[in-house]
Formats: C-alpha cells, sequence, structure tokens
C-alpha cells in the first residue's frame, strides 16, 4: 500500500471542496478504517497516512490529523513533537495506552487531545467536531493585553519583549478564557465547560498538564497562579489572595 491514501467519497451531496479535511497517520488496519468510517460518514474528507513523513508534507492542507502514536517508522511521541513545531493544526493523538504517563506525554508533546483504543465512533466525531469548531469560531483580530504580553487568539501567539511564544490550539482556549477575565479567578469547571464542553475527572487531569505547560511557556512565574479550592488567575489582582 501506498504511504499516503486519499479517500473521497463518491457522494455527490458531499463536495470535497466544502469538507473539512482530515488526516490520519495510522497503522493498525482496524482501527484506522473504523476511524475512516466515521470520519467520511461525518462529512469529512480523508487522507491516510501510512508513513509518518507523509503527513509533515500535507499537513498544511489539514483541518485536524488524527495520529496513531504507535505508528511503527517513528517514534510516535517525538514525530507528535516534531508536526505541532511546525503546524499548529488541531491534532487528536491516540494509542492503546491506558496509563496517566502516556496521557501526560501526548498533551505535553502537543496534543490537543488524546483517545484510548478502541474508540467509540460517536465520541471520536463529537471531539474531532469540537476541535474543528473552536479553530473555525476564532475571532480574527482579538488581541488580548495582560502586563506586558500580548495574546493574539487566532494566530495562537503570545508577543512579549522577548520572543513570540506559538500556543496549540487548546493552550490558546485556555489562554484566552483566562485572559478575557484578567485579574480575576476563574473556576477549574468554568474552564473546563468553555474549552472541553464538559467537566469531568479526565478533562481536569488534561486542564493541570495544559495549564503546566502554559507556565512553562510564559515563563513568568507571578503571572499564571493557582487560587487554592478556586481556579487559576492570569495578571495580578487589587486583593490579596492565597496562592500556590
Amino acid at each position: 500500500m501506498s504511504a499516503v491514501t486519499e479517500v473521497v467519497t463518491t457522494d455527490v451531496s458531499k463536495q470535497p471542496s466544502l469538507r473539512k479535511r482530515a488526516i490520519v497517520v495510522g497503522h493498525g488496519e482496524p482501527t484506522t478504517s473504523s476511524v475512516l468510517a466515521a470520519l467520511d460518514s461525518s462529512g469529512y474528507q480523508v487522507v491516510i497516512c501510512r508513513a509518518s513523513c507523509a503527513v509533515l508534507a500535507r499537513n498544511s492542507t489539514a483541518d485536524i490529523v488524527l495520529l496513531d502514536l504507535g505508528i511503527p517508522d517513528v517514534d510516535g511521541y517525538s514525530f507528535l513533537a516534531e508536526l505541532r513545531s511546525s503546524s499548529s493544526v488541531p491534532i487528536l493523538a491516540y494509542s492503546r495506552r491506558t496509563d496517566a504517563d502516556a496521557v501526560v506525554e501526548a498533551l505535553q508533546r502537543g496534543a490537543d487531545d488524546y483517545m484510548v483504543e478502541p474508540m467509540r465512533p460517536r465520541e471520536l466525531i463529537a471531539r474531532v467536531n469540537a476541535l474543528c469548531r473552536r479553530v473555525a469560531t476564532d475571532p480574527l483580530d482579538e488581541v488580548l493585553s495582560v502586563g506586558d504580553i500580548e495574546i493574539h487568539v487566532a494566530a495562537r501567539v503570545v508577543a512579549t519583549r522577548e520572543k513570540l511564544i506559538h500556543l496549540t490550539p487548546r493552550e490558546s482556549e485556555i489562554v484566552a478564557v483566562l485572559a478575557r477575565n484578567t485579574g480575576k479567578v476563574v473556576g477549574r469547571e468554568e474552564i473546563m465547560c468553555a474549552v472541553w464542553g464538559r467537566a469531568s475527572t479526565a478533562v481536569s487531569r488534561n486542564l493541570d498538564v495544559h495549564i503546566a505547560t502554559i507556565r512553562g511557556k510564559l515563563a513568568r512565574p507571578n503571572l499564571l497562579l493557582t487560587v487554592r479550592g478556586c481556579g487559576y488567575r492570569l495578571g495580578h489582582s487589587r486583593v490579596s489572595e492565597a496562592h500556590v
């Protein structure tokens, strides 16, 4: 089989030019086939990449990338980091690993979401749609200022005096929620519902990982604070609050 297989439906009601484009990087035939079927039935134009090198050349045309972390030709996590460094396309990573370390590493390397195989088709499509929807509805010119930094929401970039900091789509959403409430405490549940559309134990763990990654990227220890028992605050408050 060739490294890249483009799958286009013959249904004339689904015109490729009007469909969102999904790249699936996978090697497990049953999983890849089920992912393809779910995406195609939901109106996505699908490109299946059997070799990891193919997706790097084609990611600029994608609305979303679904990445099997068990791809055989390279380390999946290293490839994920490489893809993230070259593109801001939403990435949904998946594998058979259920341990917390697998989820944390995937999110830290740049994934916007993580699922465990076998994936339920309805949940898969719901997550894919959510990632694509949030990117599509990004404001075109929203720039938020917090202290000496500027957050360019649509570009997913934080501009400081020293450098530009690139954010993943999920990180950008979290920062935007906090920046729109500068100096105020935003509850964890409020952030989860605004960014993921739901609050759960799994989402809560994802939020913890993303917050830690955002702090590392911002490199400003006192800018993004955890307020015990409440949530997070971006920027300084006029009211003194205990934090960790």
